[in-house]
């Protein structure tokens, strides 16, 4: 079952970790009865718990030595 959740979160290009936590803190709270709202495809857990990309990655790193050079410069 779990093997099921964290490939299922894959799937939605979620973090697998971040969602299963998310997932189970607010069952905990019982905030939302709406079993909807836990599904990964829902718009909240999307923006929650979206996992990193690989351009992300490489835009943070872009981004991380841009300013190391700028840095140099001044």
């Amino acid at each position: 079952m779990y093997c099921t959740l964290v490939q299922t979160a894959k799937l939605n290009n979620l973090d697998a970790y971040k969602s299963l936590k998310y997932v189970f803190e607010q069952l905990e709270l019982r905030k939302n009865p709406n079993v909807d709202a836990y599904l990964p495809w829902s718009d909240e857990i999307q923006a929650k718990c979206k996992a990193h990309s690989p351009v992300d990655d490489d835009m943070q790193l872009e981004k991380i030595i841009e300013n190391k050079e700028a840095m140099v410069k001044s």
